[in-house]
C-alpha cells in the first residue's frame, strides 16, 4: 500500500493466462449488482450485501474493485491505517499547510471555466471571472468525464479518447453520516414490525 502502484496494463500482463485474469476483468468492468445476481437468489440476501456496501452505486461498472479494496486494507499494518483525529478535514488541512510551505497559492470560491492547453499539454486554467492562471502542472479533482468533456477543449484531445470519455459512466455518489443516538431508532414504519 505504500509503494507506487503498477499500471493496469502491468497487472493485466502479470495475470494473463492465470485463473485471476477473469477476476481482474470483473473488478474493473463488472458491477456489485451483477455479482449479487450471480451468487444470491433471494432479494433479502442481495439487500444484506448492499447494506454492507457503502462505496457508491452498486450498479456502477468497477464497483467490485471498491469492495476488493476494502478487503485488502484489512491486511494493512495498524501503523499505516487508522481514523484521523478530529475529522477527515484534518487531511486536507495538512495538505494545505504543506503546499503553502512549498509556495503554492490556493484559490477557492471561483469556478474553473476551462483548462487551457498548448501542444497537447495543460498550461493553466481560465477562471469563470475571466482571469487566467498559468501553471506547468494542472490537477483536476473533478471526475474524468467532467474534466475532459467540459473543461478541456475537444480539439485538444485525440478523437478516440473523446469518444471513450463520452461513454465513461460517472454516476457514483455516496455519503457517510455518523450520528450518536441515545436509543435504537424505530424503523418499523419503513421495514415492518420484524
Amino acid at each position: 500500500m505504500l509503494t507506487p502502484e503498477p499500471s493496469i496494463e502491468q497487472i493485466r500482463s502479470d495475470l494473463h493466462g492465470s485463473i485471476d485474469e477473469s477476476l481482474l476483468d470483473c473488478l474493473l468492468t463488472g458491477t456489485v449488482t451483477d455479482l449479487m445476481d450471480d451468487f444470491f437468489e433471494s432479494p433479502e440476501g442481495k439487500a444484506l450485501f448492499v447494506a454492507a456496501y457503502e462505496a457508491g452505486d452498486p450498479s456502477s461498472p468497477g464497483s467490485p474493485l471498491t469492495r476488493a479494496y476494502e478487503g485488502a486494507i484489512l491486511h494493512t499494518p495498524d501503523e499505516n491505517f487508522g481514523i484521523v483525529r478530529g475529522c477527515m478535514g484534518r487531511i486536507t488541512q495538512a495538505v494545505q499547510s504543506a503546499v503553502y510551505k512549498a509556495g503554492v497559492v490556493i484559490r477557492t470560491d471561483v469556478d474553473v471555466a476551462e483548462i487551457e492547453t498548448a501542444g497537447g499539454c495543460a498550461i493553466g486554467v481560465r477562471l469563470a471571472t475571466g482571469e487566467t492562471l498559468s501553471s506547468p502542472v494542472v490537477v483536476s479533482n473533478a471526475d474524468p468525464k467532467r474534466t475532459f468533456s467540459t473543461l478541456v477543449s475537444k480539439s485538444a484531445l485525440p478523437p478516440e479518447f473523446t469518444e471513450k470519455i463520452s461513454r465513461f459512466k460517472a454516476n457514483v455518489s455516496c455519503f457517510k453520516f455518523h450520528v450518536a443516538l441515545n436509543e435504537l431508532p424505530d424503523l418499523s414504519g419503513f421495514l415492518g414490525a420484524n
